[in-house]
This record gives structure tokens, C-alpha cells and sequence, in this order.
């Protein structure tokens, strides 16, 4: 029965979850919004990995399906990486479920698009108290190991003349461009706030603009 769910809920990209307690399910859909941001202040030590596919992956992608407008008869698509005119390699994909050209093509373009756009895997380890996303949630990913910025905890926020000041538990150095995403209660995704130039390593940072009312 799992595996029966599991395919119906795959034709719109998602999956079974019991993430709330309740089978339920989960789906990819453009739009959604940044959930959480992992970063060094919730990764357990030593445990932060980057794994790249150096290996040569398919470049092009045969998506065969039994057509529901055509007697159930099989057909296929192939669909090539961009840039791609010569494939050298040929994936095939036959998922179950399926059974219209837009969803063969939907799930070909997604397939794909794992295959040239997913070429590292991140992994690391974390507490439960720390993990406030469940699967297919979309989250930042802050780590200076990478240069993928810097992250940390706010330990205080000082709101002088309308001018936000916030204390964090490391210091962190200057750079041009100059951001920090902060979570607001009652608010579903991030906000981003310019930070006022500074020199050398500091651990205050003087927001730029105006606080948001309420």
C-alpha cells in the first residue's frame, strides 16, 4: 500500500511523509519559501560534509509512460541537457503512475535538472530542538567552510532612534556585499536586511532601513 501511495504522490513530485504525526504527503512546488537556515550555531561538530559527482552523468533522458489518450499504449520522449545537440550518454526512466505526455515531460525536466544542477550532495547531522523543516522544505545553507557566508546565533537586538542594532555570539568579517537573513515571529520565510560598512571583524551589526511595523 506504501509503495501504491508512494507512485500516485510521485506523479506530482511529492511523497509520503509523516512529518505531522498523520500520513500525509510532501511536493515540490515553485515559490516556497526559505523554512529554516542551517549554519555552524545548529550543526553538530565535524560532521558537515560536501560530496561532489565528479563522474560523467547522462545528457540525455528517455521518459517512456503508457499513454491514458492513446489506448494505454506506450510511448516515449527523449529530452536533452541544455546545450546539449550530440547526447553521448542515454538515461531511461519508466516511473509508475504516469500516463500523460505533460506529466512524462514534467517529471523528464525534473529528472534532469537533478542530473545538471545536482552534481554535490550536503550532508551533516543536527538536533531534533534544531530542525524545524521536514523533506522537500526549502532551506539556506550558511557555512564558512565553503564560503557560503557566515552564520551564528543573535544574542541581543537594540532598536535605538529606529536604528536596529544586533548583537551575534561570533564575530564575523567585512565584506562588499553585505546581508543577514533574520526569521521575525509570526512570519513563514526570512527577511533580508542591509548592513551598515564596517572594517575588520565585528559582532554588532547596524542594520540599514527602517525596522517593520509590528
Amino acid at each position: 500500500c506504501h509503495e501504491l501511495m508512494d507512485a500516485m504522490a510521485f506523479v506530482a513530485l511529492g511523497s509520503i511523509s509523516y512529518h505531522s504525526g498523520k500520513l500525509g504527503v510532501v511536493w515540490a512546488a515553485p515559490g516556497q519559501p526559505v523554512e529554516d537556515v542551517v549554519n555552524m550555531a545548529n550543526i553538530k561538530a565535524s560532521t558537515f560534509a560536501v560530496e561532489h559527482s565528479t563522474g560523467p552523468l547522462a545528457d540525455e533522458l528517455e521518459v517512456s509512460w503508457f499513454d491514458k489518450n492513446n489506448g494505454y499504449k506506450r510511448r516515449s520522449i527523449r529530452l536533452l541537457a541544455p546545450g546539449v545537440t550530440v547526447p553521448r550518454d542515454t538515461a531511461r526512466l519508466a516511473p509508475a503512475g504516469i500516463d500523460t505526455e505533460a506529466d512524462a515531460v514534467r517529471l523528464g525536466r525534473w529528472t534532469m535538472a537533478q542530473n545538471v544542477y545536482g552534481r554535490k550532495a550536503v550532508t551533516w547531522e543536527m538536533d531534533l530542538e534544531h530542525m524545524a523543516f521536514h523533506r522537500l522544505s526549502v532551506i539556506a545553507m550558511s557555512h564558512d567552510l565553503t564560503r557560503w557566508g557566515h552564520g551564528g546565533r543573535v544574542k541581543a537586538a537594540v532598536n535605538a532612534a529606529g536604528v536596529v542594532t544586533l548583537t551575534l555570539d561570533a564575530e564575523v568579517p567585512a565584506s562588499p556585499t553585505r546581508f543577514v537573513a533574520l526569521r521575525l515571529p509570526t512570519e513563514a520565510s526570512y527577511r533580508i536586511f542591509g548592513v551598515t560598512a564596517f572594517t575588520g571583524t565585528a559582532s554588532q551589526l547596524a542594520l540599514v532601513g527602517l525596522w517593520p511595523a509590528g
